[in-house]
């Protein structure tokens, strides 16, 4: 875990654990509130952010590079960084990001990006099989994708092979110099490795337990009734006693942990699609998530264009490749980036999804009428509050501050000089869902 959201919700890594930049952990769920934060005047105005925005890349740079350990079950991306270093997502235009965390707070354009391992691996994987689509749109492999069921929530469900138990206690079982136990403990060892090997693919990972759950029971069988003659050997039955713990702990932390978290399986319906590849989605399955992780927050109407945001939707986006949930930034998580930024100077990031601008700041005004779009767009800036987070980086015009150090309210542009020229091509914007 490298230290940002978008660092910290993939699996840790053996090279993740001395990093540096460690100390932050963003929770799944939100917290609640803590009322003396909040107050005027507190850390939440007093404290202050910048992010720089990310140089533009090839829009499918982190496309094709996670793989899944056969043994561990850890999603990886492969290359000198194991994931991407940036700390939020803007969906609006803008060239950096600077204010106090209460303006982050208010900002209905800044996102908290969680990564969707086992889902990025995937997508990835229906692109290195070249396999082809039913949906020709150019969204089509991210649709496929969001319809696999898969578990999106950091939990360990058990998907790691039974190899990580069953390897220390062969050790221990070599100790006990019975070859009744250990030729079966071998040839069964073998048999795991190459069945997590082969049933490393989307297709089939979900099943390893069950397919070797017979050979594991008659194994264990085995080793029990090989203990029971060991009574009179000290050495040997402390042998035995630690290879059934292993097995016992195979068993606990895999097999009924798999069975425990398969109402974690979801897939999602992809209802409405936003400009830069940010797609709102229904999610089917997994009914209980928010009771067991917490609220993943509201996100505003001017983004989704419905009339109410429902526990079930989500905001997913395709960043470069890689599928990473958007949850509106809570004050925790602010915090968090805000503490490790004074105690360790680290370099903040976010990155630039484009999704809205002055040309267009909202759903709703996305394919009408030009007319129509003027009068959105008068509506949308009339309203932009005077200490706004749209006013940084060029959101909105130029930014002046005054002598406290606080933004202040620019002139408003003409509207002639900020609105289209031209009417916007027809755009099709799917509304009934």
């Amino acid at each position: 875990m490298k230290g940002g959201p978008m660092r910290n919700n993939f699996t840790l890594g053996d090279d993740d654990k001395e990093d540096d930049v460690s100390a932050r952990q963003i929770t799944f769920g939100v917290n609640k509130e803590t009322p003396a934060i909040l107050k005027a005047g507190g850390i939440v105005d007093v404290g202050r952010l910048a992010f720089n925005l990310l140089p533009a890349s090839d829009g499918s740079s982190y496309m094709g590079r996670t793989w899944r350990s056969a043994i561990t079950g850890e999603i990886r991306m492969s290359g000198k960084s194991s994931w991407p270093h940036f700390d939020l997502a803007d969906m609006w235009t803008r060239e950096h990001l600077y204010g106090s965390l209460r303006q982050y707070l208010k900002d209905k354009h800044v996102f908290l990006p969680l990564p969707m391992p086992y889902r990025t691996w995937i997508y990835h994987d229906l692109f290195l099989e070249k396999k082809v689509m039913s949906d020709a749109s150019e969204n089509g492999m991210v649709y496929a994708a969001l319809k696999v069921r898969c578990i999106d929530v950091p939990v360990n469900a058990g998907l790691w092979s039974p190899i990580m138990c069953y390897a220390p206690m062969l050790l221990m079982l070599c100790l006990t110099g019975d070859m009744f136990v250990l030729i079966p403990a071998i040839f069964l060892m073998l048999v795991l490795y190459l069945m997590s090997k082969g049933m490393n693919n989307p297709a089939s990972y979900r099943y390893l337990r069950l397919a070797t759950l017979l050979p594991r029971m008659g194994f264990l069988v085995v080793v029990i009734l090989r203990a029971a003659g060991q009574a009179q050997h000290a050495l040997g039955m402390i042998a035995y006693l630690v290879a059934l713990i292993l097995l016992l702990v195979d068993l606990w932390k895999g097999d009924l942990q798999t069975v425990w978290c398969y109402r974690l399986n979801c897939h999602y319906e992809v209802i409405k699609d936003l400009p830069g590849r940010v797609f709102i989605c229904r999610r089917h399955g997994a009914s209980h998530l928010e009771h067991m992780f917490g609220d993943r927050g509201q996100v505003d109407e001017m983004i989704h264009g419905m009339g109410t945001w429902n526990r079930n939707f989500y905001l997913i986006a395709d960043i470069n490749g890689m599928l990473a949930e958007l949850r509106p930034v809570h004050v925790d998580d602010l915090l968090k980036i805000y503490d490790e930024w004074c105690e360790k100077s680290v370099d903040l990031s976010f990155y630039a999804l484009d999704s809205f601008g002055v040309e267009f700041p909202t759903v709703r005004s996305i394919g009408v009428s030009h007319a129509e779009l003027q009068e959105q767009c008068k509506a949308f800036l009339a309203n932009v509050p005077r200490d706004a987070l749209l006013y940084a980086g060029g959101g909105l015009g130029d930014v002046s501050a005054t002598a406290d150090n606080h933004w202040a309210k620019p002139a408003q542009p003409e509207v002639s000089k900020i609105l289209p020229k031209a009417k916007p091509p027809n755009m099709v914007v799917e509304t009934d869902f």
